[in-house]
């Protein structure tokens, strides 16, 4: 049966001696609309065409192709309405998310880049871990091309590669692996199955070249089209986009992420123009100390000695464009001014997407860093990579106000809970989940992350929820679950399209980041502990209630306030909450409490 939102597929055989090179497209229409041309690909024993009907009723098809067997067919269908449970692919919608149905969907999203490459074992344990007591992600984040980075040096299992040829670098770049992309469509089903999002990350920089060891990448996926900048060529990179497009967009939960860490891609750099970097003409030893904590080689051998810090930079850093944690970062990466390689790809992707499905890129979170231009029409929501969240209040506060238009903010990467010697591995729980609060708090959705290491074993064994799948073994999902089902609760009044910056919250005497929302709901995010005095709006009454989210409950602060209420920290140690700073406080009207509520 065909449902509204579900996959629908066509088989069509013919012979041709370059199937992968084939062009062929059928038109679906609705009696005389016809708008939705889908391109064909090669399965290795038939060519497919699939769609995902928008609407129910009778559908009508034709062929296209430059194969005359495949030119001129017709035939035609009729969709059935969805299951009851089936709320339709997500959009963006001004600045939130929202289901075809109209639900509103908040993103709580996790990252395992390279879970879909290793052993089935791994895979069933991560698809278990995700629909386990504890579900706290409704998206999860990986690659389609293979990865080879810290704890991950090692081929793909069971010679799974998207194209035809031999590891490492032995690829014929227009011809498929038909068996890879068939067991890549299976993982997202998978996650279908589930209501997760599969967020396709499309290229990525993590193929040797990042290590300094190989040159040339360990397989090259990363630069399919050489690897001077000056001289790049896109045809091979547009011929995969197609034929990813091809087979994996009627899959009603598939995302696409352009890339991770755009900008250090560097074959693709060509003609990427930023404004340039501001350099102070003496740091402070404070800045000189975070200089050394954001490069792990100069930290290792300079440590804290100031003096050597500063000789490195004015050697190697500055040439490099190593920025010492200046106006830049506190103000955010620049945005890049053009960046025509990209540019091509991402035409090349929206155009083939008949739907299209949700759209992204993500940024590199260190000294040199480049945002991509996200008020770009084919970039429908705006993904970040925010490691020290604090640092990037000033331009998050930008971005949601509207820098780019007004388009849902990800944080989609903000260090990962682990133990590695890395900083961005290295968060505790705790900081990982008041991530989630504070993204909250600014309008943001935010994305999880787990690095724990197992003691004894050696780097590429380890199996690593941020790389390979598996189990979660940390103590902040559970956490990151309730406070899912927190927001889930209070659903009509965490409407990032209606949620705006409380005007007020300067006035409070603390540092603090606040959102109102219509019907005088209000959270409030509290860095300090310095005493908060909120503004309650009008004449009405108040419960405010103080927010434990490590010990996942909350605690009435006052059940009937007016006009101005103070928070002290004494109050909040009183209700013994599980530390006092940060905090986060929730105000809400006479209207939308009741008096019965725990």
């Amino acid at each position: 049966m065909i449902t509204r939102w579900g996959l629908h597929e066509l088989r069509f055989v013919a012979q041709t001696q370059l199937p992968f090179e084939v062009t062929m497209f059928v038109m679906f229409c609705q009696g005389s609309s016809c708008r939705h041309r889908v391109r064909g690909f090669f399965d290795g024993d038939a060519f497919a065409v699939r769609f995902s009907p928008p609407d129910v009723g009778a559908w009508t098809y034709s062929t296209q192709s430059d194969v005359p067997s495949l030119n001129g067919l017709r035939g035609d269908f009729r969709v059935r309405h969805a299951p009851l449970d089936e709320r339709g692919p997500i959009r963006a919608v001004d600045r939130h998310f929202e289901h075809a149905d109209g639900t509103v969907h908040f993103s709580v999203g996790t990252t395992s880049y390279a879970w879909a490459h290793h052993s089935s074992a791994t895979r069933a344990a991560t698809l278990r871990t995700l629909e386990g007591p504890n579900r706290a992600f409704n998206k999860l984040r990986f690659c389609i091309f293979p990865k080879w980075f810290f704890y991950n040096h090692e081929e793909p299992q069971s010679g799974m590669y998207p194209y035809a040829g031999a590891p490492p670098a032995q690829w014929d770049f227009r011809t498929f692996n038909v068996t890879f992309w068939r067991h890549l469509e299976l993982q997202i089903d998978e996650l279908r199955r589930r209501g997760i999002v599969a967020e396709l990350i499309l290229f990525h920089p993590y193929d040797g070249v990042p290590l300094k060891k190989e040159p040339r990448g360990r397989w090259g996926f990363d630069c399919m089209g050489g690897q001077e900048p000056a001289s790049y060529d896109t045809a091979n990179d547009e011929h995969y986009l197609r034929y990813a497009v091809a087979r994996l967009a009627a899959f009603s939960n598939v995302w696409w992420s352009m890339a991770n860490e755009w900008d250090l891609i560097a074959c693709k750099s060509h003609g990427i123009r930023s404004p340039p970097p501001v350099y102070l003409e003496r740091p402070s030893e404070a800045e000189l100390l975070c200089y050394s904590s954001q490069q792990a080689d100069v930290r290792a051998a300079f440590g804290n000695n100031t003096g050597q810090l500063w000789n490195h930079w004015l050697q190697f850093g500055k040439a490099e464009g190593r920025l010492i944690c200046d106006r830049v970062r506190l103000n955010g990466p620049p945005t890049a001014l053009a960046s025509p390689v990209w540019d091509r790809l991402f035409q090349t992707l929206r155009s083939e997407d008949p739907y299209p499905r949700e759209t992204s890129v993500h940024n590199w979170n260190g000294p040199s860093s480049v945002l991509y231009n996200h008020s770009r029409p084919w970039i429908d929501h705006i993904s970040l990579q925010v490691f020290q969240p604090v640092d990037s209040l000033e331009l998050t506060s930008r971005i949601v106000g509207g820098m780019y238009g007004q388009k849902p903010v990800v944080w989609d990467e903000v260090g990962y809970e682990g133990d590695l010697p890395h900083p961005w591995g290295a968060l505790s729980a705790r900081q990982m989940v008041d991530r989630f609060w504070q993204g909250l708090s600014l309008g943001v959705h935010v994305g999880h992350g787990e690095t724990l290491l197992t003691p004894g074993l050696p780097d590429d064994e380890q199996v690593m929820w941020w790389s390979k799948g598996g189990e979660l073994r940390g103590f902040s999902p559970s956490r990151i679950q309730w406070f899912r089902e927190h927001v889930e609760s209070r659903r009509a009044h965490f409407d990032f399209s209606r949620l705006q910056p409380w005007a007020e919250a300067d006035s409070f005497g603390c540092d603090c980041s606040a959102m109102l929302s219509p019907g005088n709901f209000m959270l409030v995010y509290v860095m300090s502990d310095r005493p908060c005095s909120f503004h309650l709006p009008g004449a009405s009454i108040y419960r405010v209630d103080a927010i434990d989210y490590w010990a996942m409950r909350r605690r009435v602060l006052a059940w009937r306030a007016q006009g101005v209420t103070r928070v002290e920290r004494a109050a909040l140690e009183a209700l013994n909450l599980s530390g006092s700073v940060p905090y986060v406080v929730e105000l809400r009207s006479r209207g939308i409490w009741s008096d019965n509520e725990v």
